[in-house]
């Protein structure tokens, strides 16, 4: 059974649908993602806390498979400005690193213009999720 990473419930976990489904569709299981189909698309989402997620791999410039929630977690971790040695994934590999470097670069940048970086369910206000790391 597959648990949302947010709120680690299994319950209300849903695998996304995308395209035009023949309906009607177990709401049990599955839920619409939208008409678009893209490679990039979350293939999870949380009924209970609207978060969305991907269970796929993805091959980053040198082919190399890398976890999505890898990738998801670098991100987060970026954006709220935690140091690389503090990061909840360790990067060790080549692979690794490149993201890092990219995610770390285009976050950068996104600052520099004056784009607010906002989490679902949380807001702008990113300070107690910051202690946590303290």
């Amino acid at each position: 059974m597959v648990k949302c990473p947010n709120c680690q419930t299994s319950k209300s976990v849903r695998k996304l649908l995308y395209g035009f489904p023949e309906l009607p569709i177990d709401e049990n299981k599955f839920e619409l993602g939208g008409c678009v189909i893209s490679k990039d698309n979350p293939t999870h989402t949380c009924k209970n806390c609207g978060y969305e997620w991907s269970h796929k791999k993805q091959k980053n410039k040198l082919g190399k498979e890398v976890s999505s929630r890898d990738i998801e977690k670098i991100a987060v971790d970026v954006a709220l400005g935690i140091s690389k040695e503090k990061l909840r994934v360790k990067i060790d590999t080549p692979e690794l690193e490149e993201i890092y470097n990219v995610i770390k670069k285009e976050t950068d940048e996104a600052r520099e213009k004056g784009y607010a970086i906002e989490f679902p369910n949380l807001g702008t206000d990113l300070e107690p999720v910051k202690k946590m790391y303290d």
